[in-house]
């Protein structure tokens, strides 16, 4: 799953070589709203996002186990995001 980035922030990270992850989960700027619902209705939830003309975007689940928050990284590194710097939502 893929965290949603604008281009302009993909391009100033590149251009600076910063990591893009860290303004998407630290930066406390929201821009995204985050909600959840059960896996049986994401197919139905996206499609009536596509009517309304409006991206979603899955970016993760939520497991009975997990006691702790993570990114999974492309090369399958667990990140706590309890670390991350900057402004803690969870607080």
């Amino acid at each position: 799953k893929q965290l949603p980035k604008s281009s302009e922030l993909r391009h100033i990270c590149a251009h600076n070589n910063w990591d893009s992850n860290k303004f998407v989960l630290g930066g406390g700027e929201d821009y995204e709203l985050l909600f959840t619902s059960p896996p049986k209705d994401v197919t139905k939830i996206a499609q009536q996002f596509r009517k309304a003309d409006t991206s979603v975007t899955v970016i993760g689940e939520i497991t009975p186990e997990a006691e702790e928050l993570f990114l999974i990284r492309g090369n399958g590194h667990h990140v706590s995001l309890r670390k991350t710097e900057g402004y803690d939502h969870f607080k």
